[in-house]
């Protein structure tokens, strides 16, 4: 073998639709994963409220004054932890909506155009 049959001077060339078909496929690969997540932090959140209710009502029916205050908040905290959640996913879609928007009319590189987010 010849030391000129181990040269690497020349790198294969990539093809340019290759890499931007592995894009489109990272960026759905992204937008699942973050699918995923969502979906399992509701889950987590909504079950962690069943149980403390189930528990609540099964093994402790009559708490203390004071741990009744503070299952009560921790409620309110699973509301607001979980209203926030939604109110991501809402702001969430209006920023793709005004992206593709911006796609569609063209100024989506346009410098000074702000988000109205």
């Amino acid at each position: 073998m010849e030391a000129d049959d181990l040269s690497t001077d020349e790198e294969d060339p990539v093809d340019p639709d290759d890499i931007r078909e592995y894009r489109k496929f990272l960026v759905k690969a992204d937008h699942q994963a973050s699918i995923d997540f969502d979906k399992a932090i509701m889950t987590l959140s909504g079950g962690a409220f069943g149980i403390s209710i189930a528990f609540l009502k099964d093994v402790a029916p009559n708490p203390a004054l004071g741990t009744r205050v503070l299952l009560i908040a921790s409620w309110v905290a699973f509301a607001v932890s979980l209203a926030a959640i939604l109110l991501s996913y809402m702001a969430s879609m209006g920023a793709l909506r005004k992206t593709i928007e911006r796609v569609d009319d063209g100024t989506i590189y346009d410098k000074g155009v702000t988000s109205s987010l």
